[in-house]
């Protein structure tokens, strides 16, 4: 892209020369003129603009790969530190490859956050519970002795107690 200077009085030429030459003798306004030429005309060589965006185009790329290997020794380490996590479950709480993964199954589900208390709870639920003592014998039928009474059987037993109780209720009871 060429300018013409055509139709400007040579004042107007004098004042473009002066402001160019300000902006290219002020350090903080240089690099920006230059740039604006090079975007305004990419043909031109400019090489104090060129060379700086080859060289970061250079570095751009080793960055690039130099941030991808990175990203691989963490995803490695990562994976690593998982193994051997697994591995200490396993043999720390006697666990098979398939309940340790149960076990991380738990801890996403009930957002437990250390391996150790998950594999305990995981445990826990596998276990049966204990059977909780009775209050009570499953045999709760007294046994009567009837001969201390004078009755034979159980029927008179009973007809005899209710009496009992019945003349104990009468004492108890004012009938009016």
């Amino acid at each position: 892209m060429s300018v013409s200077l055509e139709g400007m009085t040579p004042e107007q030429i004098a004042d473009l020369a002066v402001l160019a030459k300000s902006q290219l003798d002020n350090p903080k306004t240089r690099q920006y003129f230059l740039r604006n030429q090079k975007v305004a005309n990419p043909e031109v060589s400019i090489p104090e603009i060129d060379i700086p965006m080859q060289t970061e185009g250079m570095m751009k790329a080793g960055m690039d790969k130099l941030a991808s290997l990175e990203n691989q020794l963490k995803e490695e380490g990562i994976r690593r530190q998982i193994t051997e996590q697994r591995e200490a479950l396993m043999e720390k709480h006697g666990l098979t490859k398939k309940e340790v993964a149960e076990v991380e199954k738990l801890m996403l589900e009930k957002q437990i956050g250390s391996h150790d208390t998950a594999a305990e709870f995981f445990k826990s639920q596998q276990q049966s519970a204990q059977p909780t003592p009775s209050m009570f014998s499953t045999n709760t039928m007294p046994k009567i002795d009837f001969k201390g009474e004078g009755v034979n059987n159980m029927n008179q037993w009973s007809r005899s107690m209710a009496g009992k109780v019945i003349d104990e209720m009468r004492g108890r009871i004012k009938v009016s």
